[in-house]
């Protein structure tokens, strides 16, 4: 008997110990920050790969994407695969390309300077992640969507 009330005795001080550790030190609450972005968030060269989603027919697509911070971003070794082969004017560049990236990280980028799928224009629109060094998103071609892409900053080229 003695025991048991030992044991209880030693039970409610550490309980007591812990609520008044508690009441005196409460644990702070943490709060998560939305994340700031802009333009400027997405400097570097990143390597693109988007596979296409239109079956057999689709296109898939690579290229370095280089973002200079200021809205204006080139594509250069820019492939284009088609039905397993590479398409006409594969290894292409452009140099006319702008992007903006929001408050919210939203991502969209555009150029009509492209000259390997037969049109022009390519679209993305994504988010970036890690502080800009990574994108991910859809990609869009003169006839809609085409696939999604990610982008991942690389080191020298």
């Amino acid at each position: 008997m003695k025991r048991k009330i030992y044991v209880l005795a030693t039970m409610l001080v550490v309980f007591v110990a812990v609520f008044a550790l508690l009441v005196v030190r409460p644990v702070p609450k943490v709060r998560a920050e939305p994340p700031s972005c802009s333009t400027s968030s997405l400097n570097g060269t990143l390597g693109l790969w988007a596979p296409g989603t239109k079956g057999v027919n689709g296109w898939d697509m690579s290229m370095l994407a280089t973002f200079d911070g200021s809205g204006t971003f080139t594509g250069s070794h820019v492939y284009a695969v088609h039905n397993g082969t590479a398409a006409r004017g594969s290894d292409g560049s452009f140099s006319s390309g702008t992007y903006s990236v929001d408050a919210d990280c939203s991502f969209t980028a555009r150029t009509n300077d492209l000259e390997v799928f037969g049109n022009r224009e390519l679209i993305l629109k994504g988010i970036a992640v890690r502080a800009g060094k990574e994108v991910v998103g859809t990609w869009y071609s003169g006839d809609g969507p085409s696939g999604t892409f990610h982008a991942e900053n690389v080191t020298s080229y």
